[in-house]
């Protein structure tokens, strides 16, 4: 599973899905979306999903939240 976790408008929607993966459920806010992503992501076993990222219809990213040991600096 990866480890991040996409909050994506789409049409009157916003979905909540796992990078890679299918929509994991449908929110009809922005809000709602990243309410369900942070509580999978408080409920997720230590180490697996790590980072939610809120994508617009544009496709760009808004915002994005690391939790737990973020790598920045990376290594090297």
């Amino acid at each position: 599973m990866s480890n991040v976790l996409w909050v994506t408008h789409f049409g009157h929607e916003w979905h909540l899905k796992v990078e890679g993966g299918n929509v994991v459920s449908k929110h009809s806010t922005e809000q709602e979306g990243i309410d369900a992503a942070r509580t999978l992501i408080h409920n997720s076993p230590h180490g697996s999903i790590r980072q939610i990222k809120i994508q617009l219809a544009d496709r760009s990213i808004r915002e994005e939240w690391t939790y737990g040991k973020d790598t920045y600096p990376p290594a090297g």
